[in-house]
């Protein structure tokens, strides 16, 4: 592409040469995949694809027979269809069979067996009847409109033909024609969008994963190496170290490191070595490196443990309503803005958590003096100056300019 791209040419359509586009992996090779398509580089681009596709085929037997072979990862249900099934079916789309109201089980049925409730000496004549229960009740994944679906919105080409119920009002021009925006909830667990009906009765909207028919290497947002194991049922949880019995909403996936990447990079130069970082990234494997890998897995596990910088919506709201309860306070009159940020300034600190870089620095052994586990210590600097503080006075509440540095450093 750096041989190709001409700056009077191609300056036009593509403002920033395709070998220097940044931002998401995920752009950047859309922009690249249309500069190829665009001038004399598709074969270029269908080679580039072929050899990523040959190496994933290629990972894939080997990676899927280690995981299905000594750990016995699948997401398969072992019962029959359809009495050992519940509603509802999966959809017709994916090619699973539809919902069977005369014989797949309904939630009373599954309530009423109590199979997990039996004692073990009740169980052991019939396991396989078990297994077929247990896996219906404890690892069937239903979406929890409270966690697990979240809203997306996106943009969608609007076809007067597909889409009349869109009002002209909703259609947006763009260069390459007329889109509108379409509001969908997602589960945040990959089992697809929300159904918008149940016609089993069920209420379960959750629109299930397609069936995989040979272990599938693919990757996350985030760039780490992750496999879909051969699945028969739309809400199968993975098994057996990854689904919990006590949470089926729960669907957490392994994550592959490489143990030593020393053998990969003897003899790099540093040129090469951020090359391959870089070539990694584009292709979407970021996690292939073992320190970026090591990077994202310490950056995921800390969003859980901090407040993200961007405001929230609803951290916005309380700021506002902070803002109006303030100056609507008659005690407040003649304030200056000066004391509505202060006021800020002391409600955010009560309630602040540690950022990202915090956490990161109490994990790798630092020591962390302010937390939300307390709040912080203060010194106010604005009913005493300079001149009032005494430097004969003692004691940790006094107003001298030791405690006053000891505090704010704290």
């Amino acid at each position: 592409m750096l041989s190709v791209y001409d700056n009077a040419a191609h300056k036009e359509q593509f403002p920033t040469p395709p070998h220097l586009l940044t931002g998401p992996a995920s752009d950047v090779r859309k922009r690249c995949k249309m500069f190829c398509d665009k001038f004399p580089l598709r074969n270029a681009w269908k080679r580039y694809e072929d050899q990523v596709k040959t190496a994933t085929t290629a990972s894939e037997k080997v990676i899927g027979v280690i995981l299905e072979k000594h750990f016995g990862m699948h997401a398969l249900h072992p019962g029959r269809f359809p009495q050992q099934w519940k509603m509802p079916g999966g959809l017709k789309e994916h090619n699973y069979p539809p919902t069977d109201v005369d014989n797949m089980m309904s939630s009373r049925d599954v309530v009423e067996k109590c199979s997990i409730k039996h004692p073990k000496l009740r169980r052991e004549h019939d396991l396989f009847n078990y297994a077929a229960l247990y896996t219906v009740i404890c690892k069937s994944h239903k979406c929890d409109p409270r966690y697990c679906l979240k809203q997306i919105t996106h943009f969608t080409k609007y076809d007067k033909e597909k889409h009349p119920h869109v009002d002209e009002s909703q259609i947006l021009d763009r260069g390459n024609g007329q889109v509108f925006a379409v509001t969908e909830h997602k589960c945040r667990f990959h089992f697809g969008k929300k159904r918008e009906y149940d016609p089993s009765g069920e209420n379960d909207l959750t629109r299930g994963k397609p069936p995989v028919l040979k272990p599938t290497l693919t990757t996350d947002n985030n760039g780490m190496v992750v496999m879909d194991m051969r699945r028969n049922n739309p809400r199968t949880t993975q098994e057996p170290q990854i689904s919990f019995h006590w949470g089926a909403n729960s669907n957490t996936v392994p994550l592959f490191l490489i143990p030593s990447p020393e053998h990969h990079l003897h003899g790099l130069s540093k040129e090469d070595f951020i090359q391959r970082l870089n070539n990694l990234d584009f292709a979407g494997f970021a996690g292939l490196d073992a320190d970026s890998a090591h990077l994202i897995i310490e950056q995921y596990l800390n969003k859980y443990t901090f407040k993200p910088h961007k405001s929230s919506a609803s951290s916005d709201i309380a700021k506002r309503s902070l803002t109006q309860a303030y100056c609507n306070d008659h005690l407040n009159e003649g304030m200056k803005i000066g004391n509505l940020i202060g006021k800020h300034m002391y409600e955010i600190t009560n309630s602040e958590s540690m950022t990202s870089q915090q956490v990161a620095f109490a994990d790798a052994g630092g020591r962390q003096m302010r937390s939300s586990r307390k709040s912080p210590r203060k010194c106010s600097l604005s009913s005493i100056g300079l001149r009032g503080m005494d430097p004969s006075a003692s004691g940790r509440n006094a107003f001298t300019w030791h405690n006053i540095m000891s505090r704010y450093k704290s």
